[in-house]
């Protein structure tokens, strides 16, 4: 049988910018087949936090278009993770 080790708690990860530009703190990113919160600026090659639980309000832009949506078809004003 397979043993785990306690690695970090689940609420916020750690998450290594492997791009060559900033990412800004509150950007919303995807993370595999989820969507996270950056939690903190991160730089190209450091390592910062990202939110994968809670609920995050953010104003929908005019002009997006429903394609751009991470579900398209919703108007998301909360996301809410599992």
């Amino acid at each position: 049988m397979s043993k785990a080790a306690f690695w970090q708690r689940g609420e916020s990860l750690d998450f290594t910018n492997a791009t060559t530009d900033m990412i800004e703190a509150n950007t919303v990113m995807t993370l595999g087949s989820r969507i996270c919160v950056a939690g903190t600026d991160i730089l190209p090659g450091e390592t910062g936090s990202i939110h994968v639980a809670g609920g995050f309000a953010f104003p929908k832009r005019k002009a997006e278009s429903r394609r751009d949506l991470p579900f398209p078809g919703r108007q998301l004003m909360t996301i809410r993770f599992w």
